[in-house]
């Protein structure tokens, strides 16, 4: 990430600029058309659980997709004041790995510490913010007009989601706000003119570290979740059981879990009430069926099994 000579006009961060509101119109173009889950994902912001089950890209390309028109203007003129101006001093290849970085990084905190990778470019933002202000005190190019007061507007802007996403039930990313202030400060420091590889190397080591948590993160509801789900699919009810009370454990309204546990339990007594049925325990056989149908009312397979019953 060496400085070099000013270029005359931003052309990544146009590029960037005009991928993002083409996506956020054809999104609300086909809103109406499609499920929203699958829509979501195919516009490359993918659902925690989808992106457990591979589909990484998402940490990337889900900062082009914006939720709404406002979402969209505030991110897009932070990123013409910050990223802009941050292009202009870098090359343009070392602009776009630098905002690589802040996407990925930004929303992999975003996924470890709130089950949900976000949408949109306000971690990227905030990553811009903080590597200009830790580079405005050594380089003189890097020094931007009101940045202290900028910085007080982010922080602010944190604060205040917190509070929105506590008391008003919003839905806010504050971790990747937070997380792209610490990253972006850290890549700020380690980025020295013509010195590539200390800066390269501390950012493929936090990129490293952050991604195991694609893999393992056993404090994640969703990724309980996403195992728990795995071993059901499998036919592992104890391995699903375990990991399905995981994620209640850590997140005691993750409703889908909740519903997972309690298919896992009619299938035990469905198994267990055929058992006795076929061994002509008929009261056995009969109390069973009763407490599947009370579990699930419509399950015509318990109902059938039950009208057979001498």
């Amino acid at each position: 990430m060496l400085e070099t000579k000013k270029t005359t006009f931003p052309w990544f961060t146009l590029m960037i600029s005009i991928i993002c509101i083409t996506m956020y119109i054809l999104f609300y173009a086909l809103n109406e058309q499609m499920d929203t889950s699958t829509l979501y994902s195919k516009f490359g912001a993918p659902y925690a659980i989808q992106i457990y089950q591979g589909q990484y890209w998402g940490v990337f390309s889900n900062s082009f997709l914006h939720t709404n028109l406002y979402h969209l203007v505030v991110n897009l003129i932070a990123f013409w004041i910050l990223g802009a101006f941050i292009e202009r001093r870098i090359s343009m290849f070392n602009f776009f790995l630098l905002g690589l970085f802040a996407s990925i990084i930004t929303s992999i905190a975003q996924l470890t510490f709130s089950d949900d990778a976000g949408i949109g470019l306000t971690g990227v933002n905030y990553f811009f913010l903080a590597y200009i202000i830790v580079k405005s005190f050594k380089q003189e190019i890097f020094k931007l007009r009101l940045r202290f007061i900028l910085l007080y507007l982010g922080v602010f802007v944190i604060l205040t989601s917190y509070y929105l996403n506590k008391d008003e039930a919003y839905n806010i990313g504050i971790e990747a706000m937070i997380a792209g202030l610490l990253f972006g400060g850290i890549i700020g420091l380690a980025t020295y003119p013509k010195k590539r590889i200390l800066p390269a190397s501390i950012g493929l080591v936090l990129m490293t570290l952050s991604s195991f948590s694609l893999w393992y993160a056993p404090w994640s509801a969703e990724w309980n979740y996403y195992k728990g789900y795995s071993a059901h699919e499998k036919g592992d009810f104890e391995e699903a059981k375990k990991f399905y009370e995981n994620a209640m454990a850590i997140n005691p309204n993750h409703a889908i879990s909740k519903e997972n546990l309690r298919y896992i339990a009619i299938d035990e007594l469905c198994d267990l009430a055929l058992t006795a049925h076929q061994n002509e325990n008929y009261i056995l056989a009969r109390k069973l069926y009763d407490r599947v149908l009370e579990m699930d009312p419509n399950n015509n397979w318990a109902k059938e099994n039950l009208s057979k019953l001498p």
